[in-house]
């Protein structure tokens, strides 16, 4: 999963420390929509086609995927992230952009 997620973003593979670590690495690192875009377009789902099978409002994923992240509900955030597959990986990106973790499923602290 990695080494496709890693294409998908545009990003080369680094060193091979194992598949979850790498995936961590690639989520920190990226931003949380482009993450979130590669992980849905990774299981050949539209936007729409995502958002109708997680039950989500078309307009929440949109949100969520272009990293507008700040108006929508964290629980949605999470929700999308566990539908895609990718939902682990939110505290990795949560650690790395604490600015961002209130709008991203976390309170501040």
């Amino acid at each position: 999963m990695a080494k496709a997620m890693s294409r998908a973003l545009g990003i080369p593979s680094g060193p091979k420390i194992g598949p979850e670590m790498e995936m961590e690495t690639l989520c920190r690192i990226t931003p949380l929509g482009k993450f979130i875009v590669a992980a849905r377009e990774r299981h050949g789902l539209t936007a729409r086609a995502a958002a109708h099978r997680a039950g989500l409002k078309l307009e929440a994923v949109q949100a969520i995927e272009t990293s507008g992240v700040d108006d929508i509900v964290p629980a949605l955030v999470e929700r999308y992230a566990d539908f895609l597959g990718v939902g682990r990986y939110l505290a990795a990106w949560r650690s790395t952009n604490p600015h961002f973790s209130h709008s991203a499923g976390k309170p501040r602290m």
